[in-house]
């Protein structure tokens, strides 16, 4: 059940005093910090990092995006590190169409070590777990498919487009295939901790499984504030086991001092 936490922070309850908003995650990159709560328990804390970057593969070059998503919690009877991290680009044809998809975890005994790549010319995708010795698994996906941390930067991003219609996004979770039913709700205003009065836009993004059944896997709920930022300060999840939620503790550009621990880096292997 706590594997849902890193779910919940990708990729999104009010700001946070003192946080610091002087800066375009477009072109700056962006650090966002969360603390996550299953119930009213506090369970953990998560980070963002979007940082612009050039992408070269095999299949394309050009403008392109990384994004780290990594969550921790530790307790006498619990141990959390996990990171996802995806590398892509912004073609022509689309937005955040990602191109290498990460998925390291250590949970007390358990570890995982996951990767799937994309190509947008063939609309395949290949799953590796790298903890095993089975070959890597290919697959077909529908044009523009993303990951799901890709489609919620894809979603901050084109945000206004998608205003007062309801948009499927294709979406690959390692070896299984979604569609993401997207609606946006209208802009409310709230008054935050310092009584000041924002104004939030509510993103309801639906996870339904892409087969004759179509279940609903996951229901997500993101407040977005209404402005150029698009800033996700508070992101709810609904699932199987639970309702877990992460609030925004701080924002700041992407060279800004991360709160995550030593033990688990933004790249390589995790420090036992």
């Amino acid at each position: 059940m706590k594997r849902m936490i890193l779910g919940l922070a990708v990729a999104l309850v009010l700001y946070a005093p003192g946080a610091a908003w002087a800066y375009n995650w477009q072109t700056d990159g962006e650090r966002l910090h969360y603390k996550v709560s299953y119930g009213f328990l506090n369970i953990g804390e998560a980070e963002l990092l979007y940082e612009p970057k050039n992408l070269v593969t095999a299949q394309e070059a050009g403008e392109g995006y990384h994004v780290v998503a990594r969550a921790w919690t530790e307790t006498a009877l619990f141990k959390l590190l996990e990171r996802l991290s995806v590398t892509g680009g912004h073609t022509p044809e689309g937005k955040f169409l990602p191109a290498v998809y990460q998925q390291m975890q250590i949970e007390n005994d358990f570890k995982a070590n996951k990767e799937v790549t994309f190509n947008h010319v063939t609309n395949t995708a290949s799953y590796k777990n790298h903890q095993n010795a089975i070959p890597a698994e290919e697959f077909n996906v529908l044009p523009q498919a993303r990951d799901m941390i890709s489609a919620l930067y894809y979603l901050r991003y084109h945000v206004e487009d998608v205003d007062g219609q309801i948009q499927d996004l294709p979406v690959v979770s390692l070896h299984r295939k979604y569609t993401m039913k997207i609606k946006i709700g209208e802009t409310k205003s709230i008054k935050n901790r310092d009584g000041k009065k924002i104004f939030l836009r509510e993103i309801k993004p639906l996870l339904i499984t892409q087969d004759e059944e179509a279940k609903i896997k996951d229901s997500w709920r993101i407040w977005i504030t209404a402005d150029e930022r698009r800033l996700p300060v508070k992101i709810e999840l609904k699932s199987k086991f639970g309702t877990f939620r992460a609030n925004l503790q701080q924002a700041a550009a992407a060279n800004s001092p991360s709160h995550a621990p030593d033990k688990l880096p933004v790249t390589g292997n995790f420090i036992q």
